[in-house]
């Protein structure tokens, strides 16, 4: 799966907002939201290095 920059940025967006949201009703996913935002910047990166090879 190939994801551009821009749809990458706008998920993240996305996320950032529905966790505003969830704040502002009380109910708080800050640590699962950085979680899952390391998630996602991990697999784009290891995508990146195999779209690229091994680097050697």
């Amino acid at each position: 799966m190939k994801l551009s920059g821009k749809v990458f940025i706008g998920f993240l967006l996305i996320i950032v907002g529905a966790n505003i949201l969830f704040s502002m009703i009380g109910i708080h996913l800050g640590s699962l939201v950085g979680l899952a935002i390391g998630a996602a910047l991990l697999y784009w990166d290891i995508g990146a290095i195999r779209m690229k090879g091994n680097g050697h």
